[in-house]
């Protein structure tokens, strides 16, 4: 079971397990702690493998592969591997946590009026091909090369952290002459097609230059600020028509000159041939075409497009240095009242997000609080209303007059409050003032029928008591006798 924020945390050999910060087909990868002696402690991220494949010797035997061929790879744009832990029928992988974004979030965080700037994206795109050059070229112990190739180069795979260092990770696919196991089999595709050069999808031999192919099309998405193929059906169109051509990034961002068209089309060559023979001569024809943000800037960048996200995953890594599960949850709660729904686990074609989890209990405590504070609010106005109004309407005459009417005749059926109903009210304040009207109103006798209303009478009556009568429309005629 994967863990999640505000979920007891699992333990995986000598690492606590937390909440999942990314999700792929196969893996997913957990914010853990390693806890040592003397209250030493290491936030790092763990890959595990989803549960249906962890039983698969094939595939446990690939993820094993993995972690040795990315131990032996050193550079500042490769997520480093610290170990592999087997722990029963558990295995994880233990990296380097980075604090940023991958490429794939931070892409989907653009908006037309926020297109990443030509100089980040150089910065980006030159890091990323600098640390495929260090795949294509580590050796062995023995000073052999390895003969890697990544062979999923894609903004998934890329993450670019606060610091503006663009880092390569996950190398789970990767081809390597000297594989423990061969899981590659003819004919099978694997990684994300709308990345995969012609002859990848083609089945043709592996070699660095699929990953100069992929690491041009990321770089044509950042520039063009949008997918270089929609599907992947789009992609082995491309493959497989000869003579189908691509657009440079220019035609959808004007401002981008000649020589950075150049660079980005040749990586995109269809003849392999043609496109550049190594990642980092692409890195260097990039530089030079569009001198990159330093890493400063991108980190700035980065800060400033996901500020909610790094706000979120700052909350959570440091809930975890402190070992306080109730402050992850809230914090995850916090990102989920912002965003709606937690889309920190995902990827675009991996497992769905998840809504953050509530705590019922803490909710249900709020609200008898909350309801104590109302009531006493309204005891508290009614009490002065009592003080400040109750007086002036006992002693009011339009109120005296409703009293008598309600006790010896009918009353007018007019719904109006009459001006001497409105004198006491106009000395209250503006809160009282809505009470006591109210109040008034409520005590005004409900009207009847008008066909029980008294007709009009024009001779002198033995009473008056009431001095009034009612003419056929209901309104109230005084007895002129009554008021000499």
């Amino acid at each position: 079971m994967d863990a999640r924020a505000g979920d007891e945390p699992q333990r995986l050999g000598r690492y606590l397990l937390f909440d999942n910060i990314g999700s792929g087909g196969m893996a997913t990868v957990h914010l853990g702690k390693l806890e040592g002696p003397s209250g030493f402690s290491r936030v790092v991220a763990i890959k595990r493998p989803h549960a249906e494949y962890a039983s698969k010797s094939e595939f446990v035997a690939m993820f094993l592969d993995e972690a040795r061929l990315a131990a032996r790879l050193r550079h500042p744009n490769v997520v480093p591997t610290l170990e592999i832990i087997v722990d029963g029928r558990s295995i994880g992988l233990v990296m380097e946590y980075v604090h940023g974004e991958t490429l794939s979030r931070l892409l989907r965080m653009v908006t037309p009026t926020t297109a990443i700037a030509l100089p980040i994206a150089s910065g980006i795109a030159i890091g990323m091909l600098q640390g495929l050059h260090a795949a294509h070229e580590a050796k062995d112990d023995r000073g052999q090369p390895l003969g890697i190739i990544h062979r999923d180069v894609s903004p998934q795979n890329v993450i670019v952290g606060v610091d503006g260092v663009p880092r390569v990770v996950d190398f789970g696919v990767a081809k390597a002459s000297s594989r423990l196991t061969q899981t590659t089999h003819d004919g099978t595709l694997k990684g994300k097609v709308a990345y995969m050069c012609p002859e990848h999808i083609l089945n043709g031999p592996a070699t660095r230059r699929f990953d100069v192919y992929a690491a041009a099309v990321v770089l044509w998405e950042m520039l063009a600020s949008k997918r270089l193929f929609s599907t992947d059906m789009d992609a082995i169109v491309f493959a497989t028509t000869p003579d189908a051509t691509l657009k440079p990034p220019s035609v959808y961002r004007p401002n981008i000159p000649r020589s950075v068209d150049d660079v980005v089309m040749r990586g995109l060559a269809r003849d392999p041939a043609q496109r550049y023979a190594t990642a980092r001569e692409m890195a260097i024809a990039l530089g030079q075409a569009l001198p990159p943000a330093s890493a400063t800037e991108i980190g700035e960048w980065v800060e400033a497009i996901a500020a909610e996200a790094m706000r979120i995953r700052v909350a959570r890594v440091a809930a975890i240095e402190r070992g306080d599960g109730d402050a992850m949850s809230d914090a995850h709660k916090i990102l989920s009242h912002v965003t709606g729904k937690v889309d920190l686990t995902t990827e675009a074609g991996s497992s769905t997000s998840r809504t953050a989890p509530v705590q019922p209990a803490r909710r249900r405590a709020a609200l008898p609080i909350a309801a104590v504070v109302i009531a006493l609010a309204v005891l508290v106005v009614l009490a002065l209303l009592v003080v400040i109004v109750g007086p002036r309407l006992r002693t009011a005459p339009a109120t005296r007059e409703v009293a008598a009417v309600s006790a010896s005749s009918p009353p007018a059926p007019s719904a109006a409050v009459t001006a001497s109903t409105l004198v006491p009210i106009e000395a209250a304040s503006a809160s009282a003032a809505v009470y006591a009207s109210a109040i008034v109103v409520k005590t005004r006798a409900p009207a009847v029928p008008r066909a029980t209303a008294h007709p009009v009478s024009s001779a002198p009556s033995a009473s008056c008591d009431p001095p009034y009568t009612y003419d056929a429309e209901g309104h109230k005629i005084y007895k002129v006798e009554c008021l000499r």
